[in-house]
């Protein structure tokens, strides 16, 4: 869900967002309902620091008004069955809050002026969320509109070469569009930190180019038409 809010950040104003697993939609959702409840103080407190149960559920009950019907269904009867603080604390949660909920991750969380950024943009931004696979869903896809930016984390470190080849050249880009994808070392580290062609995501259509971050352990991969 960071993802999504941080793109909203850098100015995305129609933004599709997949995922074959519901529980990310529904964080998702939740973490935009406190944007528009809470200040920047207060949403911290909800998901990043330490808040007792009382705390929590004075901060969810501003965040509820600002929740779809859909969405407060499934975190009530969360919270009604198991208590906000352990579902805060769980592993679902906590390992994502403490290791990604800070601004080094997410520039969205900087600063107050960013916060309120995204809370007025919210306005404006068209977003649609689907619980499915990229490879069946881009098979529906309106292939009129294009796309500046597809961002498919590291979805193609598990498929075979021509399975994601083909999903590349499937999905609709504009004219000076990219396809971002991640990519994680196992125990390889390049000699030489900098960019070079990635004949693995690449044919007669499609050119991807590999940019290795350092100190980090992986890159990106980047990939646009010929």
């Amino acid at each position: 869900g960071d993802q999504v809010i941080n793109s909203i950040l850098f100015g995305s104003e129609n933004i599709k967002a997949f995922d074959i697993s519901n529980f990310p939609k529904y964080l998702l959702l939740l973490k935009l309902g406190a944007i528009k409840s809470l200040t920047k103080e207060e949403f911290m407190s909800f998901f990043v620091t330490e808040s007792n149960e009382k705390e929590l559920l004075t901060l969810f009950k501003k965040i509820a008004n600002n929740l779809d019907e859909d969405t407060l269904r499934f975190w009530y009867y969360l919270i009604s069955n198991f208590g906000i603080e352990l579902i805060r604390d769980s592993e679902l949660i906590k390992k994502v809050r403490m290791e990604y909920m800070n601004p080094f991750q997410n520039p969205y969380l900087i600063d107050r002026n960013s916060f309120e950024i995204i809370r007025e943009r919210l306005q404006d931004v068209k977003l649609s969320l689907f619980d499915e696979d990229i490879y069946s869903l881009i098979k529906k896809e309106n292939k009129k509109e294009k796309f500046d930016l597809a961002n498919l984390s590291n979805i193609t470190s598990y498929n075979r070469r021509k399975d994601n080849l083909e999903l590349l050249e499937s999905i609709p880009l504009s004219e000076e569009g990219y396809i971002l994808n991640y990519f994680f070392y196992n125990g390889y580290r390049p000699k030489i930190i900098g960019s070079k062609p990635c004949p693995s995501l690449s044919n007669e259509n499609i050119e991807s180019t590999i940019f290795d971050l350092e100190n980090k352990k992986g890159g990106l991969i980047l990939s646009k038409r010929k």
